[in-house]
């Protein structure tokens, strides 16, 4: 037979001081438990931007400080249901995604997340969720390979240990079927086709039932016609609450409106666009896009109506 080579197994001389400490030290590092993260605090410690972005690189807050407070509704326990009536690019996606890596790599639980049309999925996944994965370790080193052994990643969904993220879309009930998760997650609700079983949102939020107060709706779109948009019901079954910033000629704290808005016309009526800044509804003060940053990082949400589980923006 033929002769194997000797191996020999690196061991720590114990019995050396020095070496003692060393393994010692090793042994505090991996039974120290997590931080004890925010999903906000997780996200900027965590999440990569991939290029292609307005900003890549290492997730900061600073630039729109009012998406810190709806991310950490989600791990809450006093909250039940999120919604984001917001505007279009002001990051209710990326809300969606932080959420999503917070309970994949931080606090594991099975998740469900619908978009408008498997198209809207497609496109969500291949440049919104799978890029932030690929340059984000804690997320890409949770979910399980491609093709591998150890899980599914596909089309249809992630697993990872501890949970699984499973993908619907609105027009397609069967994707609403045979899996339960206490996470739910939804995007542009007011895209979403009815069916005769009722909407959408309420199909995949029943399959959370079983969960009872360990279960939460995140609620995302930007509305589309008054009294006839979901998100905007949605909005007003919770708490209301208004983002305030402070007018930095009178100090108080005020609710941004359209109808503030001014610019100046020509003698012959022409609209001068490049002219518009934003009139205080208290002082009559100018404020101006130089302005917007500091009133934005000083900036508060404030509840309109009585909490009751539901934390509306």
């Amino acid at each position: 037979m033929p002769r194997t080579k000797k191996t020999t197994i690196a061991s720590t001389d114990y019995s050396n001081p020095e070496g003692f400490e060393k393994a010692w030290a090793r042994a505090i590092k991996y039974l120290q438990p997590p931080p004890d993260y925010t999903p906000a605090e997780w996200a900027e410690a965590h999440v990569r931007i991939p290029l292609g972005n307005a900003i890549p690189g290492p997730l900061r807050f600073d630039n729109a400080p009012y998406q810190v407070e709806p991310l950490n509704c989600m791990a809450d326990p006093s909250v039940q249901k999120v919604t984001l009536m917001w505007g279009a690019q002001l990051g209710k996606t990326l809300m969606i995604n932080c959420a999503i890596g917070y309970y994949i790599a931080h606090n594991p639980q099975s998740q469900m997340m619908m978009q408008p049309s498997q198209g809207d999925l497609h496109t969500w996944l291949e440049t919104k969720l799978n890029p932030m994965v690929d340059t984000t370790p804690a997320l890409k080193n949770a979910i399980a390979k491609p093709r591998g052994r150890e899980g599914v990643n596909n089309q249809s969904m992630k697993s990872y240990p501890g949970g699984f993220l499973m993908f619907a879309w609105s027009g397609s009930s069967k994707t609403m079927r045979g899996r339960s998760a206490p996470i739910i997650l939804t995007d542009e609700v007011d895209g979403y086709d009815r069916t005769t079983e009722g909407h959408p949102v309420n199909l995949l939020w029943q399959r959370a039932a079983t969960f009872g107060d360990q279960r939460k709706l995140l609620i995302t779109s930007t509305p589309t016609i008054k009294n006839a948009s979901f998100v905007e019901d949605s909005y007003l079954a919770g708490d209301q609450r208004k983002y305030k910033i402070p007018c930095p000629h009178c100090e108080e704290y005020i609710e941004l409106k359209w109808s503030q808005v001014v610019w100046d016309k020509t003698e012959a009526g022409k609209h001068l666009p490049e002219t518009a800044r934003y009139s205080c509804q208290e002082c009559g003060g100018v404020i101006t896009d130089a302005d917007k940053r500091k009133a934005l990082k000083l900036g508060r949400w404030e509840a309109t109506d009585k909490f009751r589980g539901h934390a509306s923006f």
